[in-house]
């Protein structure tokens, strides 16, 4: 339940399982879904005969972590154990060989020296969570219809005779990136601020404006991107459609997206920088004299660390400076 990632090194591991009779095992992702009671986001991935430790970084490059159940009391508490099988891991293929059972890894890691178990994320477990010294028994807990049990960490239960057929990934919540100060959009004499996030379930990047005196939001855009990476960063540019606002300017990976600041459907610019040997950095962006229009300069770094910073004109999207450090 915490964004604490923690590199895994225990061989034994607890996975979440659930005994599914005749479907046909396919290799598909769950849809992204949303607890209210935690305020966070989980996804199911199917991939046979994954290692934990695999699972982890998969999920880490997500920007998550193996789901984790801390605090829960077990046996009295397992409200969001019950979510996670009831809205994912009920839903799962019948991965295993003999057809009869899916086991997806959570988040959990046996020490073999000490025959306890923590979190990967560094929590401790619950109340009453029951205890074993052997490595293929059933763990003794129940979350509605699955059961909880031991697994070596390449997944595979000798008990059942199976493997690990997937995983569950935990997002806590949306990513925040930066803030910008916006000129007073509604007329009541003070500035408002701009906050953009990586939201979690729908992959777009977000920016939000409120008002800082009514905490009331004036305005929310988003910038579609296809992957769940966070945008690096965004900038307050010259109204470009002559209306008296301002834009906002969204760097995701080398692409700037460009929307009216009051207006989620007015979408007015879109363009690369650089090139995709560059990684990304950082997004800056100054006005004309004149106010009538901005630059904007992306800082790029080769995988040699070298840095490139390129300016275009944010109208056109024309090349204007390039200088490498």
């Amino acid at each position: 339940m915490t964004n604490k990632k923690l590199g895994l090194s225990i061989a034994n591991t607890l996975l979440v399982t659930a005994a599914l009779q005749g479907l046909t095992p396919v290799a598909a992702d769950s849809l992204k879904v949303f607890n209210p009671v935690t305020g966070h986001y989980y996804q199911r991935f199917d991939l046979a005969n994954v290692k934990q430790s695999t699972a982890n970084a998969n999920c880490s490059a997500l920007k998550a972590h193996l789901v984790t159940f801390a605090g829960t009391d077990y046996g009295v508490d397992n409200k969001e154990a019950d979510f996670v099988y009831s809205q994912l891991v009920s839903k799962s293929p019948a991965g295993a060989p003999n057809g009869n059972n899916n086991f997806n890894f959570i988040g959990a890691v046996f020490n073999e020296n000490t025959y306890t178990w923590s979190w990967l994320t560094g929590e401790a477990f619950g109340k009453n969570f029951p205890s074993a010294n052997g490595g293929y028994d059933f763990y003794g807990m129940k979350v509605s219809d699955g059961k909880w049990q031991l697994a070596n960490n390449d997944g595979y239960v000798q008990y059942q005779g199976t493997y690990s057929t997937g995983y569950v990934c935990e997002w806590e919540g949306n990513d925040y990136v930066a803030s910008a100060t916006v000129p007073d959009l509604n007329n009541n004499g003070v500035d408002e601020t701009a906050a953009l996030y990586l939201d979690y379930k729908t992959n777009n990047h977000t920016v939000i404006i409120r008002d800082p005196k009514t905490h009331t939001t004036i305005s929310t855009l988003t910038f579609a991107n296809s992957t769940p990476t966070p945008p690096i960063g965004l900038a307050v540019i010259a109204d470009m459609n002559i209306n008296g606002v301002p834009e906002i300017a969204v760097l995701s990976g080398l692409t700037i997206r460009i929307k009216d600041a009051k207006n989620n459907n007015v979408s007015l610019k879109t363009f690369n920088f650089l090139n995709s040997t560059y990684q990304p950095r950082s997004l800056s962006a100054t006005y004309s004299s004149d106010k009538t229009f901005s630059e904007l300069t992306v800082v790029g770094v080769l995988p040699t660390g070298k840095a490139t910073a390129e300016t275009r004109d944010s109208k056109s999207g024309a090349l204007l400076y390039s200088d490498t450090f």
